[in-house]
């Protein structure tokens, strides 16, 4: 047994009453109920059978192939991963090995242009040289080989001090603690030797190239990182 809307006021009725229980419309002219609608498919991706998002769940997009016309079963799926770009993470932990490994190219690649400059003036170092050399010619070979030694020595201090405060591989904070280490070192120099305070300078930017090239090669030679 099965039931039938009434035309004229929309009551229920039996579909076997001839007129309607309320109105007394006849109900042998009433048009039969439509056929309930088709149940979806649940798909791999749908929330459920008769989830409200089924509609919005079709993920595919058009074929790169224009040959493949507009079916869209030909379509292919949206790569959702192809938007995140997946990198390793770098290791940026450093220890006294590392800062010692680093700082040894670095002083003798800055050493030689330190070297270099006291072969055409006197500085702080060159005083403290003639000193205990006395007949040793200010500018020569002797004291190219002397400032390379005391850059080196120097690299090393500030390889050190980036190991054990682990900022080795940031390069702006090698190069200002190197800029530091270098004009303490300087100062300690110039007090000394009782020379003028110019060369504090020269040894902050000194310092701070041993830093920052020492940061450099840990990043790039041993640790690859761009």
């Amino acid at each position: 047994m099965g039931f039938i809307a009434c035309p004229q006021c929309g009551n229920s009725n039996r579909d076997s009453d001839p007129l309607c229980f309320s109105c007394g419309a006849d109900l042998t002219t009433a048009e039969p109920p439509p056929p309930p609608p088709p149940s979806h498919e649940v798909g791999p991706l749908s929330g459920g059978a008769g989830s409200e998002w089924e509609e919005n769940l079709d993920v595919r997009v058009k074929p790169l192939s224009p040959s493949s016309g507009n079916n869209p079963n030909a379509g292919r799926f949206k790569d959702l991963a192809s938007r995140y770009e997946s990198k390793p993470v770098p290791k940026l932990d450093a220890n006294i090995l590392h800062g010692l490994r680093s700082a040894l190219p670095a002083g003798l690649i800055v050493g030689a242009g330190y070297g270099l400059l006291h072969k055409l003036q006197k500085t702080e170092l060159t005083t403290l040289v003639l000193r205990k050399h006395k007949k040793m010619p200010p500018m020569g070979g002797e004291m190219f080989g002397y400032a390379l030694g005391f850059d080196l020595f120097l690299a090393l201090v500030i390889g050190l001090a980036l190991g054990i405060s682990n900022l080795l591989c940031y390069v702006p904070e090698s190069g200002r603690v190197g800029a530091v280490l270098g004009f303490i070192a300087s100062g300690v120099m110039i007090y000394f030797s009782h020379t003028s305070y110019a060369g504090l300078l020269i040894g902050a930017v000194n310092g701070f190239l041993l830093g920052t090239l020492a940061s450099l090669i840990e990043r790039k030679l041993f640790r690859r990182i761009a």
